[in-house]
């Protein structure tokens, strides 16, 4: 495991799937996928995943300011859709993407796999879901000396994440290592509101966006036709830059994925 640099950290969050269930259901899981970054490195990694892409266009068409999503490789839609691009191609592209966080010293990720069975659905899970996640940053920020974190997300629930951002910077709880209840761990090191980015508008977006494709995929492999473009061992390959403090994973458990049964 990579160490990451304490200091000012931007965490970049997307989801994959959606909080309904039964009728409303759609997917399988909720997940937030996150890429973490001390801001120092901020701008040395931009121009490097701009070369990223340059050489993505050069040998796949795919435009510099094309969003890029998991979705939109594993199904071919979206900006790839005029492209015809066959499922090894696809399959190259997102592999690249994760190859490209893997082998970067500055990066960082982790996920929060909510898995639906029923028992939280709408709000409760999207709240639940997205409480793991600032406790596994307050504990990481904690832990690197009271760094300081910002979150940037894609659009969407900014309201409702601005709520329990503000919620977990005083009132934020996390299990007790006795295991006698909870204890209070204010997230006093988040600084301001969440900010609300255009995921087309963000690199760094997409790539949490791939992240969170490529866990929910290493806890439900999916068909042999989606494998082909994302084996399930794709989550695995992030290696060195898999946020592992963020979970305690047993023997032949996935690193830096927090799992929810919902």
């Amino acid at each position: 495991m990579r160490n990451l640099d304490p200091g000012h950290l931007l965490s970049y969050v997307d989801e994959s799937g959606d909080t309904g269930y039964g009728q409303q259901k759609s997917s399988t899981t909720y997940t937030l996928g996150c890429v973490v970054i001390n801001s120092a490195h901020w701008g040395g990694v931009l121009d490097e995943y701009v070369e990223f892409r340059r050489r993505l266009k050069a040998k796949f068409r795919i435009p510099m300011r094309a969003e890029l999503k998991a979705n939109f490789v594993l199904r071919g839609t979206g900006s790839l859709k005029e492209l015809n691009l066959s499922p090894a191609e696809r399959h190259l592209i997102f592999r690249s993407h994760v190859k490209f966080v893997a082998d970067n010293p500055y990066l960082h990720v982790f996920a929060v796999v909510a898995t639906k069975n029923g028992g939280l659905t709408g709000s409760k899970l999207f709240d639940e879901t997205w409480i793991r996640l600032f406790q596994r940053l307050e504990r990481t920020s904690d832990a690197l000396g009271a760094s300081t974190v910002q979150l940037i997300h894609d659009q969407g629930e900014d309201e409702s994440i601005r709520k329990l951002a503000r919620w977990s910077r005083r009132r934020l709880t996390a299990g007790s290592q006795t295991g006698s209840g909870l204890i209070a761990r204010p997230f006093k090191n988040l600084v301001e509101d969440p900010v609300a980015r255009d995921s087309r508008a963000s690199y760094f977006i997409q790539m949490a966006d791939f992240a969170a494709y490529a866990a929910y995929r290493r806890i439900h492999p999916g068909t042999e036709k989606v494998q082909q473009i994302v084996p399930q061992n794709s989550w695995d390959l992030y290696e060195e830059a898999l946020l592992a403090r963020v979970t305690s994973a047993r023997f032949g458990e996935p690193k830096a994925i927090v799992s929810l049964q919902a």
